[in-house]
């Protein structure tokens, strides 16, 4: 290069060159050497014959890569690129990025806020001009060089803290979801949790403490468009909430393995001091369902047993919980629903031993499906091998239909000769289910059907067996919520009442898990265990 040449590239950028210096460098010595060095480095890559079309923008560029890896060495980490280049027109990424630093890059973009990360992906990747920003936002040309200067300082500060994706990122929890009271329209809160990985662990991770949008996608490793986008959804269905700020927070009672197993002590010891009489009182009822009006089916006493004990249990709970425990209002909710959810923890920590006896989806029951307007019944245990979102779709939220043709049959009022082709079509998805069965060429009830004469007399005789025990029913209500609200967080205090019952629901899969080591229990066939507790009243 002729001396000529360097004296003007000195002339006409020295002062430019050493004015970014000072910007970028806190101590004035550093800056005067960065200075040098850039222009050194300017100078021998134009000896060397390198082509330039814009110098501008090739005097900017390797501005940059002097200071990045003058920061390296002295800071000792891997330094973002992105500084300074909007300044000129020719804002090109041409920063020979190695892999690691460009995806280290690309990970700390995806955890800007929207505005921030708009900005950048805009004029870092799409390389668009700071005016044509502005005029596709509709905001001055200031605005966006304010937003890329406050985005290169988050991405400064993160590159620089180093910081790793969360736990999460590597070892997801899952969350099951129920409710207490009824979903909306469109299956809310179930469709927005049940089988969305992403949801489910916001809800985890926001639970004890609240967490901003960043924290999240860094907890969980996925880039925050994706999260931005649930935590929206979750807001709206009333799952998560606001809290000051940018923060959100899970807004109902998630349980996790330590609080079920201290609460699960607590059933098994006022369970053990009852379960003689209680056993007694269920063989009472078997003996009521057993009666040619509620069992076409001709089902035997420990065919029967698998729904009694859900009846009982069920009813014990709705006919002494309210004489324990005020009751809390349920709150209306989007999309017509009315309910609070109740969370359970699965896969964050090991499971203690014999757990699976006393929590949902145990050796023997899982969650109780009630479609209410048809008082319906059905445990999900392992027997079963059915899916909650599943059996709910197919047997209660598609307006009935099945249901309601069952009812129809149990009570004498199908007239199958008069069926239209929709009916037909139900009838034969019944008979799938096998629900309804053909015997003799005459359709017949595959499941007890409880009139409401028999459930009155059930519900009596459980409020009484309740009054008699209330004193140790109150100890095991009080004490499990003792145990819920120690390990609550406080802002969902109001509704450990509601959770502490779902506690009575531990007594279904214990009973069941004893009768059936007894032998007091029908042994599952294949062709109708999904049916084994299920039953219509009405």
């Amino acid at each position: 290069m002729r001396s000529r040449t360097a004296q003007k590239l000195i002339a006409e950028y020295l002062g430019k060159v050493t004015g970014f210096a000072h910007l970028k460098m806190a101590d004035p010595h550093d800056a005067e050497d960065l200075a040098q060095d850039i222009m050194l480095q300017l100078i021998a890559s134009l000896n060397r014959g390198a082509e330039v079309k814009n110098l501008d923008a090739y005097v900017w560029k390797v501005s940059c890569n002097v200071l990045n890896r003058s920061l390296r060495r002295k800071l000792h980490v891997t330094y973002v690129g992105l500084t300074g280049l909007e300044q000129i027109e020719d804002n090109t990424l041409g920063l020979l990025l190695s892999q690691e630093e460009e995806a280290l890059v690309r990970r700390e973009v995806a955890l800007l806020s929207s505005v921030y990360r708009d900005a950048v992906v805009r004029f870092y990747y799409e390389g668009q001009s700071v005016r044509k920003i502005a005029q596709a936002r509709g905001i001055s040309e200031g605005t966006v060089k304010w937003w890329l200067f406050e985005a290169r300082k988050e991405l400064r500060k993160g590159v620089e803290m180093m910081r790793p994706n969360g736990e999460r990122s590597l070892r997801p929890g899952h969350l099951g979801l129920a409710i207490n009271g009824s979903a909306g329209r469109n299956g809310e809160p179930f469709r927005l949790v049940n089988g969305n990985l992403l949801a489910q662990n916001i809800l985890l991770a926001a639970y004890e403490k609240p967490m901003d949008e960043a924290a999240l996608s860094q907890e969980l490793g996925v880039a925050r468009p994706y999260v931005e986008g649930e935590v929206d959804l979750l807001v709206a269905a009333e799952l998560l909430t606001k809290v000051g700020g940018d923060t959100f927070q899970t807004d109902f009672v998630i349980s996790r393995a330590e609080m079920r197993m201290e609460a699960a002590e607590i059933v098994e010891r006022v369970y053990q001091e009852i379960k003689g009489e209680l056993d007694a009182f269920i063989d009472d009822q078997i003996l009521l369902l057993m009666q040619p009006q509620s069992n076409e089916a001709n089902f035997s006493a420990e065919r029967i047993r698998w729904v009694a004990v859900l009846i009982v249990v069920k009813m014990l709970s709705q006919t002494t919980y309210r004489k324990i425990m005020d009751p809390v209002p349920t709150p209306e909710r989007p999309e017509c629903g009315r309910w609070i959810a109740l969370g359970f923890a699965h896969g964050e920590d090991p499971q203690p031993n014999n757990a699976m006896r006393y929590g949902h989806n145990g050796p023997m029951s899982g969650y109780f499906g009630d479609g209410g307007r048809y008082g319906v019944g059905l445990l999900l245990h392992q027997f079963s091998g059915l899916n909650l979102d599943e059996t709910g779709q197919q047997l209660f939220n598609t307006g009935g239909a099945t249901v309601s043709m069952c009812m129809d049959l149990a009570k004498g009022q199908l007239n199958e000769e008069a069926l239209g082709e929709v009916e037909k079509q139900v009838l034969a998805e019944a008979i799938r289910w096998r629900l309804i069965v053909r015997k003799n060429g005459v359709l017949k009830p595959n499941y007890l059907f409880v009139p409401k004469v028999c459930m009155s007399a059930i519900e009596e005789s459980c409020a009484q067996f309740g009054e008699r025990h209330l004193g140790q029913l109150r100890e095991m209500i009080e004490g499990v919520s003792a145990v819920v609200r120690k390990h609550s967080p406080e802002h969902v205090g109001w509704q450990v009442a509601t959770y502490s019952n779902t506690f009575y629901c531990q007594l279904m899969p214990m009973l069941l898990d004893d009768y059936y080591i007894e032998g007091r229990l029908s042994q599952p066939r294949e062709e109708d265990k999904h049916l084994l507790s299920f039953y219509l009243s009405g």
